[in-house]
Parts: structure tokens; sequence; C-alpha cells
């Protein structure tokens, strides 16, 4: 298996082992989803023909996310707004971004 050759020293064994064993069962499962799909392995020579600049016709897109992430200068005020509404008023001190009190 080619995640086996890899000799990163920092990867503690234990890792080694999960990360082997997760690429083992992506293989797994990437194996039976082709045969249920009737798919064969393309190999290297089919691989090599394609065209690297080729676009598809059609682009598979995920439905938009229900909640969309404002900017951290805007999350902020929003955290101070719903603070205030939720304990009754405005904090005494006004707040940093990190927690703590400016003074």
């Amino acid at each position: 298996m080619w995640l086996r050759q890899l000799r990163y020293e920092p990867v503690i064994l234990g890792q080694r082992q999960r990360l082997c064993s997760l690429a083992e069962e992506i293989e797994e499962e990437a194996a039976a989803e082709r045969a249920r799909a009737g798919k064969p392995v393309l190999g290297v020579a089919a691989i090599l023909a394609q065209d690297p600049q080729h676009r598809p016709e059609h682009l598979d897109r995920s439905p938009a996310p229900l909640f969309l992430v404002p900017p951290a200068g805007i999350a902020w005020h929003l955290v101070l707004q719903l603070r205030a509404a939720t304990v009754g008023g405005p904090p005494q001190r006004p707040l940093s971004p990190r927690g703590g009190a400016v003074i």
C-alpha cells in the first residue's frame, strides 16, 4: 500500500496505523462502489490519455447553506447585540473580540 511507503518520522506509530487503516477502508469502499456501479478501473494509459483541460458540461453543485457566516467584525457586533437582548442591557464595560474587557 502506498501509505505504508511514506516515511514521516514525526508521526507516532499509532497515528500511522490509524492512517493506514483509514486508507485501506477508503480503498475498499471505492472498490465496492466501482463493483456495484460496474465501472472498471481506468488504468494508467486511460488516465494519461484524458485531456487535463477538459471541463464537464454540467457541474453538480451542493445546495446553499442554511446559515451564512458573517465577517468577523460584523459577527462580533451581532454577539454584542445578542448579549444585550438576552441579558437585559448592554454590558457594563465593552468587551474586546477576544473576550477580555477593554480598559
